[in-house]
C-alpha cells in the first residue's frame, strides 16, 4: 500500500525502521545528517585533542592540557 513518504510526501511503498512511510533516498539523506552532526559535535568537543595537539604532546586531561 503506498503512502506519502513522512520526508518529500512522495508516494512510496517502503518503510523506515519504525514502519513509518519513507523512500530510501530520504532515509539515508536523514543517516547521512546524523552522522555529520555527530562528527562535527566531536570536532567542535574540546576534550577531544586534535591530532596538531596530540603531536605536540599536549593531551587533554581532567585538569585541562598540560
Amino acid at each position: 500500500m503506498s503512502l506519502p513518504c513522512r520526508v518529500c510526501g512522495t508516494p512510496t511503498c517502503q518503510r523506515d525502521g519504525q514502519g513509518r512511510a519513507c523512500e530510501k533516498t530520504c532515509a539515508e539523506d536523514e543517516i547521512a545528517r546524523e552522522l555529520l552532526g555527530a562528527g562535527q559535535a566531536l570536532i567542535a568537543d574540546e576534550r577531544i585533542p586534535t591530532p596538531a595537539r596530540v603531536l605536540q604532546g599536549e593531551l587533554a586531561t581532567a585538569g585541562g592540557p598540560r
